[in-house]
């Protein structure tokens, strides 16, 4: 199976390219199209820590988006990343930080609209 046309030439860099953009929703997308076609990756494939490491690059940046606009949709834009993280331990780990960072009860934060 090819690599979209949309994700040719896409790294680690250009995920980080996206997120210094602001670009937070094509960085999003592209960590999905990954997790689901980590074979067209090998860079990827057998290395779950660093897309686990995209996905905390990801739920920050929301997180320090939202403490700069004010805009409280953050906490379930990372929500999405939590529930889509491959190891159900950083799973685990990350609902109870964003608990923490949020104050809210983990099941309470809303799915993004």
């Amino acid at each position: 199976m090819a690599i979209l046309d949309k994700w040719l030439g896409w790294d680690s860099t250009r995920f980080t390219l996206a997120l210094a953009a602001k670009d937070f929703q094509t960085a999003e997308d592209w960590l999905t199209y990954v997790r689901g076609h980590r074979q067209e990756y090998p860079q990827y494939d057998r290395r779950e820590y660093i897309i686990s490491h995209r996905e905390r690059e990801l739920i920050r940046d929301y997180y320090q988006e939202g403490l700069r606009t004010g805009d409280t949709r953050w906490y379930s834009k990372a929500k999405r990343v939590v529930e889509n993280s491959l190891n159900p331990v950083h799973r685990h780990s990350r609902s109870l930080h964003l608990t923490e960072v949020s104050g809210l009860d983990y099941d309470a934060i809303p799915w993004p609209e």
